[in-house]
């Protein structure tokens, strides 16, 4: 709960909350899950103290400050783990220090925020702040030089959610960081290795891949996540190495199927990772005479001795009789078909599939193809065109 007395004189207005921080240097500031939505904040003293051994908190975890003006304030040091700062103005705020863990940043104004050694993640990686859609231009990062005893917010940033669709200004940002977020991987930093080796070996990891993922001379804004990203980087990868088909989690699949089909001149719709519809894929395909044909895709990706049973088909017809009756399926797997699936195509003109082999040959023939889309979440996988 937060302090009544504080949260009061807070309301008063800005000018009387720094008055009350220059009387009151160490006292501990309590506005965890406060109610400040919209709160017109800008230029307060809301960061922590660190003087010597003594450090005097600041405590806004759990903090509801959805919308709220917040320029040019003070959350040095500040405690705003699972805060909810969606859409809040932090242009030129005080971040540095601050711990973020599963915060919410969303399409938050955090152009040049000082956002040095923040934390984004906790040490197993799996609360992270989200900063999907976050204006991040002009805002200060750690750099390598800074990092003393922890990852810091260089390696921190490769973790946090929604990276791929945060805005940095210059359009060469996320290139120049993963260049140096990659040297960092290489560097003597056994002292952060010892500190923390859980959240270093996870950055680490998760810059390797979007090292190898991303690399593109005009990068793009709407680089979608590196745990989902199907770039045409990896088609080729894939094509190279066929065996680690089966290292992708299955949404990875999804969207490596999408991407290959969208390679055709397919519109391509990638259903969302939480319904449960019956397929995973919708999408329009178009002959040469201009005549659409509309098509549910279901992709399962199964390790190489489990086939895809009779009861995947069914299902499949069953949801398309309920979608669209006159449209055509498609089953695409990492694995091979049951005799009864392909004594069901043997009879079926409306029914296509796609095994092992048959992905392999679309990984081999695969070409980028900027007429087809292929969208998730009206957010379109855009493939760099260069190889790895």
């Amino acid at each position: 709960m937060p302090d009544q007395h504080q949260l009061s004189i807070l309301r008063e207005g800005v000018e009387a909350w720094n008055l009350y921080r220059r009387k009151n240097p160490k006292s501990k500031i309590n506005f965890a899950n406060a109610n400040l939505r919209g709160a017109n904040l800008r230029g307060a003293d809301l960061g922590s103290a660190f003087r010597g051994e003594f450090a005097f908190y600041s405590d806004l975890s759990g903090a509801d400050l959805q919308k709220a003006e917040l320029s040019c304030a003070s959350l040095k040091n500040a405690k705003l783990v699972r805060a909810n700062l969606r859409g809040a103005n932090l242009n030129r705020a005080n971040l540095s220090g601050a711990n973020l863990i599963g915060a919410d940043l969303s399409s938050s104004d955090l152009s040049m925020a000082d956002f040095r050694h923040v934390y984004l993640a906790n040490s197993d990686g799996k609360q992270r702040a989200d900063l999907s859609g976050a204006n991040l231009n002009g805002a200060l990062l750690t750099r390598p030089a800074e990092l003393t005893g922890r990852p810091g917010s260089l390696l921190d940033l490769a973790l946090a959610r929604g990276l791929g669709t945060a805005h940095f200004g210059d359009p060469e940002f996320l290139a120049s960081y993963l260049s140096e977020a990659f040297e960092l991987t290489h560097a003597d930093v056994e002292l952060m290795k010892q500190r923390n080796p859980t959240i270093f070996s996870l950055a680490l990891r998760r810059v390797r891949l979007l090292c190898r993922l991303y690399q593109a001379d005009d990068p793009s804004p709407q680089l979608i996540e590196v745990v989902q990203a199907i770039t045409s980087s990896l088609v080729k990868h894939l094509a190279k190495h066929p065996k680690e088909l089966f290292d992708l989690r299955p949404r990875q699949f999804e969207e490596l199927i999408g991407e290959i089909l969208a390679s055709y001149g397919w519109e391509v719709n990638l259903t969302p990772a939480t319904r449960d519809g019956g397929y995973d894929l919708f999408a329009f395909s178009k002959d040469a005479a201009g005549v659409r044909t509309s098509w549910i895709i279901e992709c399962k990706k199964y390790r190489h001795d489990r086939k895809v049973g009779i009861d995947i088909a069914r299902n499949l017809y069953g949801v398309r009789d309920l979608v669209m009756p006159a449209g055509m399926m498609m089953l695409a797997t990492t694995s091979h078909f049951s005799r009864e699936v392909n004594a069901l195509k043997a009879s079926r003109y409306d029914l296509t599939l796609r095994d092992y082999e048959g992905v392999l040959e679309w990984l081999n023939e695969y070409k980028p193809n900027s007429s087809g889309r292929l969208y998730i979440r009206e957010n379109r996988l855009v493939a760099p065109d260069k190889g790895i």
